[in-house]
């Protein structure tokens, strides 16, 4: 049996078991899967925080420059009969409105995620716009989008108290 054992592990190698190269292995590859994953969370998160920032303001128009020409030829000498008067005016630049961010509309009863797709491409985006919105109108949204189940009777009533306990 002692010559069997001598031919299987020879006594004279030192070194490191196959078996504990392979844990070495499988431990890189867990840490560099980790790591790729955690990589592409930030980049996410990154492009989140990115959107959701407040958008910069733009940058004034420039100046409009007019040119007058001021003539004063009885104190001017004969060459200097016209002599050009720069009058700078600025010209206001409205400032963009602050988009606010849309609401959650599915919390209305009644309201999935297409029907809120809906609405939103329709630029009802907030509680608020729905509640100001007029039965009709949904009506006929909901009409042209052949959604023949949805009800919008209660929608603006719903959209009212939840922009009321929003804010």
């Amino acid at each position: 049996m002692n010559d069997f054992l001598n031919q299987v592990q020879p006594q004279n190698q030192v070194g490191i078991p196959l078996w504990m190269w392979g844990l070495v292995v499988v431990i890189v590859i867990i840490v560099a899967i980790v790591w790729v994953l955690r990589e592409e969370e930030g980049a996410v998160d990154r492009k989140a925080d990115s959107a959701t920032q407040k958008p910069q303001t733009p940058t004034p128009a420039p100046t409009v420059a007019k040119a007058v020409v001021a003539e004063d030829t009885a104190t001017a000498p004969v060459e200097q009969a016209a002599r050009p008067v720069v009058e700078v005016t600025h010209e206001e630049t409205p400032k963009p409105q602050p988009k606010t961010r849309p609401d959650n509309l599915k919390r209305v009863k009644g309201i999935g995620p297409k029907i809120e797709k809906l609405l939103k491409d329709n630029d009802i985006n907030t509680f608020t716009q729905l509640a100001e919105t007029e039965v009709s109108r949904l009506q006929a949204l909901l009409d042209e989008a052949e959604y023949a189940l949805a009800d919008p009777a209660t929608w603006p009533e719903q959209a009212r108290q939840l922009a009321a306990d929003k804010s």
